[in-house]
């Protein structure tokens, strides 16, 4: 129990016993954090605070990341992680926490007084990123209309998601933009952005002496790598059929990952 100005804090470590070539080991860290649900702009969310630094308290500022304490909030399967003290972004919405230093509670309050443009995305578009100065916005797009506030950004990704005739949840996931991610969302106009699909697949050759090797790729309309899942996990690699003129060679390989 730590003794802070108002009631005991409740703190916690955590545990871990490990055995390996007959040495043992014991480690503790720190495990101190509150976590529930919380309701923020209408809508409902899992909150944790986390003191990062092991004093006891909740709401500790500093530009050095390890005495800062933390943020979480969770968007569905995705955490996003803040630092105490700083504007965090939910929903598009920029807001300010207002963190209890016990940990009991926590307020996040709209920033006000800032200015939203409107963008378009393609409907098939499910989640949406972008990142502007050490901000970093998460929105989910509504018909493919979203809301920003006014400002230069860069794309961090793009997910689509669907469902084949079997029940399986495929996501395509577009990231790693480069400058042709970039764009801006400027007061009372709307910022149409051309992404997601169609999708293109390509295969490099490369030969070295008598050894040929190949790899494939796939590429959104703006060059961000795409990865794709299969009920979450990576299916299997495509395969490669080579053959000859004559058909004399027809064999059939398994790209690898990694």
């Amino acid at each position: 129990m730590f003794k802070v100005e108002n009631e005991p804090v409740a703190y916690h470590l955590n545990l871990e016993f490990s055995s390996y070539n007959n040495r043992n080991t014991l480690s503790a860290t720190s495990g101190g954090w509150y976590e529930g649900q919380i309701t923020v702009g209408q809508q409902r969310k899992h909150c944790m605070l986390i003191d990062q630094n092991a004093n006891g308290t909740f709401d500790d500022t500093s530009d050095n990341a390890y005495e800062c304490d933390r943020i979480v909030i969770s968007e569905k399967d995705e955490l996003q992680t803040s630092f105490a003290g700083k504007e965090i972004v939910i929903g598009a919405v920029i807001y300010e926490p207002e963190i209890a230093r016990d940990g009991s509670f926590i307020k996040f309050v709209a920033v006000k007084n800032i200015t939203y443009g409107t963008i378009h995305l393609p409907d098939s578009i499910h989640q949406f990123a972008v990142k502007s100065d050490s901000r970093i916005f998460t929105i989910e797009p509504d018909k493919g209309a979203g809301q920003l506030p006014v400002g230069k950004y860069r794309i961090q990704l793009w997910k689509i998601e669907r469902k084949d005739e079997q029940g399986n949840a495929w996501i395509l996931t577009g990231q790693d933009f480069g400058s042709q991610g970039n764009f801006e969302v400027s007061d009372g106009e709307e910022t149409k952005l051309e992404i997601g699909e169609p999708i293109v697949c390509s295969m490099q050759i490369r030969k070295s002496r008598s050894t040929y090797s190949f790899s494939q790729m796939l590429r959104g309309m703006l060059g961000e790598r795409i990865e794709i899942t299969r009920n979450g996990s990576q299916p299997e690699a495509p395969k490669l059929n080579i053959k000859n003129a004559d058909s004399s060679y027809d064999r059939s390989y398994r790209f690898e990952y990694g």
